[in-house]
């Protein structure tokens, strides 16, 4: 049953994320899938965040703050 609950916990984590961020949970699966570089990292981000014990709204600004500097670096 623990497994089940933290299965549940993480897909609102990261459902919370990405509706936060306007993505579509599917068209995210597909680009995981199709290994686009932005999603995964996005992904990544997420994951370690809560594996640190983040909270959704804390996860979000530091995924803000990180897409905005990792976007600036690349102009």
């Amino acid at each position: 049953m623990k497994a089940q609950k933290k299965s549940n916990y993480q897909h609102s984590y990261i459902n919370y994320i990405l509706q936060s961020l306007h993505i579509q949970m599917e068209d995210f699966i597909d680009a995981i899938v199709n290994e686009k570089c932005y999603e995964i990292q996005i992904y990544r981000w997420i994951i370690m965040l809560q594996d640190k014990g983040k909270t959704k709204e804390q996860a979000l600004q530091i995924i803000f703050r990180a897409r905005i500097i990792l976007l600036l670096g690349r102009l």
